[in-house]
């Protein structure tokens, strides 16, 4: 795709809300997109970090997210500037929709209507390159079933019990 017809599509896209597909703006460049937004990704080759994720009802009837990291620094004070190897930041995800970014080992989801959902949070480096092995996204993925309206839940484990972990550290 011609770059001036890409930005074109980027910025009718951003004014009206809408991406359609996912765009390769460079050679040698990959793109991963979700919903209103394009990230390029950054392959990992030394050092990979990982996440891990628990999503648990709190006190108020709602839910948070308790997020870890290995071989991986948040670092808000540097979002937006350079890349640097084994620090970034984090995207949190609910059915494929980026809610936020994530800052710290804690995110508060809020209360969820009875159903189904999944809940996903994926390393980014500063400037927002998502981070990647082998052009697998690096993030981990829960599936929560909520029930009554409440925080009366149970994972995808309470189903699966002989399934993989949903940690996806590619290899």
């Amino acid at each position: 795709m011609n770059k001036g017809v890409g930005l074109l599509i980027l910025l009718v896209g951003a004014a009206t809300g809408y991406l359609i597909g996912n765009y390769d703006f460079g050679a040698g460049s990959g793109s991963v997109g979700h919903g209103e937004h394009v990230h390029d990704i950054r392959n990992i080759t030394e050092n990979i970090p990982s996440v891990a994720l628990e999503v648990r009802g709190d006190n108020t009837k709602g839910y948070d997210a308790e997020i870890s990291f290995t071989n991986f620094r948040l670092a808000p004070e540097s979002v937006n500037d350079a890349d640097v190897p084994g620090e970034g930041h984090a995207h949190i995800y609910i059915d494929g929709k980026k809610i936020n970014r994530v800052y710290s080992n804690w995110y508060h989801l809020g209360k969820f209507e009875p159903g189904s959902y999944e809940v996903e949070v994926r390393l980014s480096a500063n400037d927002h390159h998502e981070l990647a092995v082998n052009d697998e996204i690096i993030s981990a993925t829960q599936l929560i079933f909520v029930q009554n309206g409440s925080n009366d839940m149970h994972t995808d484990d309470d189903h699966m019990h002989d399934e993989e972990s949903h940690d996806h550290m590619p290899e």
